[in-house]
């Protein structure tokens, strides 16, 4: 037995009944497959402040298999030109480091991995693909606010997990496990349109 593949659920738009990753159906109330969720995967959770940053259903472009890349450092953006623009793919030259260069590949998924996070799932008690399951994406950069002041993060999607990588942050808070319980609670019990009943004031008494 295994822990839920909640984010293959939110990108993919479905929540996966039995063994067949194809087949599902989406939370009451979200039509019919596909309905991937529109909240964002990195950053701020509050909506309203966070419209930028990708969603994880904007992550669905990202499934396909690419070729192997070990030894490349990652630039790769994933953002929107304007606010009105489709996100688009680009490379930034200035956000490649020796940090992010890829060193691992996943056939499964056909997905490269970087040192950064491929280091940070091997530290973890137990293997990684039982923690954080195979990669759907590659890593790419993003621009997301945390707390309120937006800036670059890395982002890469497991069947499982969103593992985060914020240049800016502490050192021992460089690479983080993105909040997939919460995202995926709301997917499943509110609108997506809206922001999460634990951000919204309390009504008086």
């Amino acid at each position: 037995m295994t822990n839920g593949l909640l984010v293959a659920e939110l990108v993919r738009g479905q929540v996966q009944l039995g063994d067949d990753p194809t087949g599902g159906i989406c939370p009451i109330g979200k039509g019919i497959p596909p309905c991937p969720s529109a909240y964002p995967v990195a950053g701020d959770v509050n909506l309203s402040s966070n419209r930028g940053a990708p969603t994880y259903g904007d992550f669905a472009a990202l499934l396909p298999a690419v070729p192997r890349r070990q030894g490349v450092p990652v630039g790769t953006t994933f953002i929107r030109p304007t606010a009105d623009e489709p996100l688009t793919l680009s490379e930034n030259a200035a956000l490649a480091s020796a940090a992010t260069t890829l060193v691992a590949y996943d056939a499964t998924t056909g997905h490269n991995l970087p040192v950064l996070f491929w280091d940070y799932m091997g530290a973890q008690p137990t293997d990684w693909r039982f923690a954080f399951g195979h990669p759907l994406s590659e890593p790419v950069w993003v621009r997301a606010p945390i707390r309120g002041v937006e800036q670059w993060v890395l982002v890469q999607v497991f069947e499982r997990r969103v593992l985060t990588y914020t240049p800016a942050n502490p050192p021992a808070w460089h690479v983080e496990m993105g909040n997939v319980g919460q995202h995926y609670y709301a997917w499943r019990y509110a609108a997506d349109n809206h922001d999460p009943p634990w951000i919204r004031p309390l009504p008086d008494s």
